[in-house]
């Protein structure tokens, strides 16, 4: 899955949106006070994930240390009954600049996970990727708080779409992996925080399996993940153990698959805050690395990050080269 996308709004970039550094630390100083409302979808259910998460741009006030880092966009993502899902971003301000560049931006995620674009990698010459020419967007509306407003949408192909649109001070961006438009409807969320999920249904040994995992839930020590090693060290020895309950309880092979997302899904839910800030930290370093200042936080980056850098390197990085899989079981055990 591709991660890491932002668009690196600040003064630092002041000049692309025609305005002076000046005007545009009063817009940081402003929105650093100001709450950046999230949008789900009504009757689906949030999880954690998304590719562009808590991204923002820092803002240099003389006898700050450190600086205040404004959130310019948060997405929140969602998933249907059917395994389809849908992010929805919000964006700070709904000024024509930053709205053209969040529409040319959106399409690029959901674009490079077609088969499309895959058979276009395989024979990519190194030349500057992009998005097809071919792209058309369509008027339409969408249902955001009972009020219909209006967006533009563009079709991808293999069920992706994308939406852009305006609220008042905002702009809202929809990528969909599956979920029909018309059984989109958007509401502000009350409550940041991920639900967990809901109990599966595992037959007449059920209630039992999952009251043995709600006593060893209190007892798990969350305490101890301070980095992404330490989380997947803890969901390497909770997959062990729920391996061993669904043997003890005879579960069929459908049940504990069930029962280890369910388990994997309640743990994540729990720990959803921690993770966040954990990629927020990998991103806001990624940002000021040698390697962002060289190309920029374009296309040429997300390329970058996601075959040579961070993105390529995480799968393997925090399952297999290090030794926290081992050593967190000294202290928690299967």
């Amino acid at each position: 899955m591709f991660v890491g996308r932002s668009l690196p709004f600040g003064a630092e970039g002041c000049e692309t949106w025609g305005v002076s550094p000046k005007e545009e630390e009063k817009r940081l100083t402003r929105w650093a006070k100001e709450e950046l409302p999230l949008f789900g979808v009504v009757g689906l259910r949030r999880v954690r994930g998304g590719s562009q998460t808590g991204m923002g741009s820092t803002l240099v006030r003389k006898g700050e240390n450190p600086p205040t880092t404004v959130v310019m966009s948060r997405q929140v993502r969602f998933l249907a009954h059917d395994g389809a899902s849908i992010s929805v971003t919000s964006h700070r301000a709904d000024d024509d600049q930053r709205y053209g560049s969040t529409r040319s931006w959106a399409p690029i995620n959901p674009y490079l996970s077609t088969q499309r674009e895959r058979a276009t990698a395989a024979t990519w010459d190194r030349s500057v990727p992009g998005l097809p020419k071919d792209l058309e967007w369509s008027n339409i509306t969408v249902v955001v708080d009972n009020k219909e407003s209006p967006f533009e949408v563009t079709e991808l192909g293999e069920g992706l779409w994308v939406a852009v649109g305006r609220v008042p001070g905002k702009t809202i961006s929809i990528d969909s992996r599956g979920v029909p438009l018309s059984e989109v409807r958007l509401q502000r969320l009350v409550d940041d925080r991920i639900p967990p999920p809901p109990r599966p249904d595992l037959g007449e040994r059920g209630d039992a399996v999952l009251d043995v995992l709600d006593r060893r839930f209190e007892r798990i020590p969350f305490h101890r993940i301070r980095r992404s090693a330490d989380y997947w060290a803890l969901l390497d020895v909770e997959a062990e153990h729920v391996g061993k309950l669904a043997r003890e309880h005879h579960l069929s092979g459908q049940d504990a698959q069930a029962l280890h997302q369910y388990w994997n899904g309640r743990i994540e839910a729990h720990l959803a805050e921690a993770l966040e800030r954990l990629q927020r930290s990998r991103m806001l370093k990624m940002r000021k690395s040698r390697v962002a200042k060289r190309l920029g936080h374009g296309f040429l980056f997300q390329l970058w990050f996601n075959t040579l850098g961070p993105g390529a390197r995480t799968w393997f990085g925090n399952r297999h080269a290090g030794i926290r899989r081992h050593t967190f079981r000294i202290r928690w055990r299967p």
